[in-house]
């Protein structure tokens, strides 16, 4: 059966955004080192958009978080919070992501409600739809090297996330090792069992 015309064009828009999100950044805020640049995808799988996470971002993020009083039992407090927030729900904040122009993504959010209506993409479907379009799209932009190639690519992931659910479970990991080198998801597993120890440690403030 014939891909619809309209998922076409949901994947190409899906793929102007991702890299206007990242040449924006790169124009914005040249000194910053992006450690991941995602789409979200909401659970009923009709909503999308595009996020970035970069090493200062998440250290204006812990540094919110030592301001509200959270303190640590040994080691370093900052540190620590960035392991914990690191992929905590990535996107949820912006303090900590960034979102883009979200002008830029009127357009394909229209197409996605247009896709919807025609029952092309199912709400809660078990096809997931969405997700797979937009993991083509992350594919396609990746090949023609707008995330950067060799070791300035694996200094960055790419996928997707949902911050109403946990980031980071096994299924998570087989998808994203899809899209990215080895060495990224070696550096990822290891992100992640780090922020398990650091919420170990973590002292949260009480009201």
């Amino acid at each position: 059966m014939a891909e619809p015309e309209l998922f076409r064009s949901i994947r190409e828009e899906l793929k102007r955004t991702i890299r206007l999100l990242v040449e924006q950044l790169r124009r914005e805020q040249p000194a910053d080192q992006l450690y991941a640049v995602l789409f979200e995808v909401d659970v009923s799988g009709t909503y999308a958009i595009r996020i970035a996470g970069s090493e200062e971002s998440l250290t204006r993020l812990a540094e919110k978080y030592i301001a509200k009083g959270y303190r640590v039992r040994s080691g370093n407090l900052l540190e620590s919070l960035r392991a914990l927030l690191r992929w905590d729900a990535p996107g949820d904040d912006k303090d900590g992501w960034y979102w883009g122009d979200q002008n830029d993504d009127i357009r394909v959010t229209k197409m996605i409600e247009q896709a919807v209506q025609s029952e092309l993409i199912e709400e809660y479907g078990e096809s997931q739809t969405l997700r797979q379009l937009c993991l083509e799209a992350l594919r396609e932009v990746d090949g023609g090297g707008a995330f950067g190639i060799g070791l300035d690519r694996e200094k960055l992931i790419i996928g997707l996330c949902c911050c109403e659910v946990g980031f980071g479970e096994e299924e998570d990991i087989e998808e994203l090792a899809t899209l990215n080198p080895r060495k990224s998801i070696a550096r990822l597993k290891q992100q992640l069992k780090s922020a398990t120890a650091a919420d170990k440690l973590l002292i949260r403030p009480t009201k």
